[in-house]
């Protein structure tokens, strides 16, 4: 069963950041809604990490995820949150998990701060996440392509399946593409135009979960990827084999 690369979850002090958290009153209650769907880990970070505006907001979403995947680091996977109005603050923060062995950076997502990611206020983050080999994940937008462009030696998954950067990202080989969404789990053909422009090496598995109902991406990929092992690599072999060579922790139990 697969791996979710792209999940947003509640955490106490973010009540009322997204409309979804009102559906749970707590973690557990999320991952109980994703094991129910068949999900069997979950790369992660909280809502108050996709919000987060200050410094101290940055640090309390990494301490926040830290001690999440501490209570279940077998299911959950934490990434680290950056923010380009708070350099230091995030510097700090990708050495810290990158010495945890902990290599996933984001989501992150440029419209929040208005700062597209071809922008120089990121270029610090992305250089440390480049050198410190950590893969960084990015909610689509046209800087991703710029971005991937200028630097080829970062590790990027593209968030969300979008037609029109469909084929500049594929001609990417640093770029690859997360198949979370509206298309990506709703939409047919989507899952199925991603397939034919990124091949099966590069894509993962992922679906915005809390936003999102887990269990409609999972009946998307077996009806889009109808090949068992196929269907295995997108749903969690490339996500593993990824972190393995940025030199991650063992993740999720060792693995699928």
């Amino acid at each position: 069963m697969p791996i979710d690369a792209h999940v947003h979850l509640p955490y106490p002090r973010d009540f009322g950041r997204h409309c979804s958290e009102a559906l749970f009153r707590d973690v557990s209650e999320a991952v109980k809604l994703a094991q129910g769907a068949g999900v069997t880990g979950m790369v992660f970070n909280t809502w108050l990490g996709v919000f987060c505006d200050t410094a101290e907001e940055v640090d309390a979403a990494n301490r926040d995820a830290l001690e999440l995947y501490g209570t279940m680091p077998e299911y959950l996977y934490p990434g680290a949150v950056i923010h380009p109005r708070a350099v230091e603050t995030s510097l700090a923060w990708l050495d810290r998990f990158r010495e945890r062995g902990l290599v996933w950076v984001g989501e992150l997502v440029p419209y929040r701060c208005g700062i597209d990611f071809d922008r120089p206020e990121w270029t610090p983050l992305f250089e440390r996440c480049r050198d410190n080999g950590q893969i960084v994940q990015l909610h689509n937008s046209a800087g991703v392509v710029a971005l991937a462009e200028r630097m080829p030696e970062l590790n990027i998954v593209c968030a969300h399946i979008t037609a029109e950067w469909l084929a500049p990202l594929a001609a990417l080989p640093n770029v690859r593409l997360d198949l979370s969404g509206a298309n990506g789990g709703l939409r047919l053909g989507s899952m199925e135009s991603a397939l034919a422009a990124f091949g099966p090496e590069r894509l993962l598995w992922a679906t915005d979960y809390t936003a999102f109902d887990p269990a409609c991406f999972v009946i998307r990929l077996e009806r889009a990827v109808p090949d068992p092992v196929m269907r295995r690599k997108i749903g969690s072999g490339n996500l593993l084999r990824l972190l393995a060579s940025a030199g991650s922790v063992p993740a999720f139990g060792g693995g699928r």
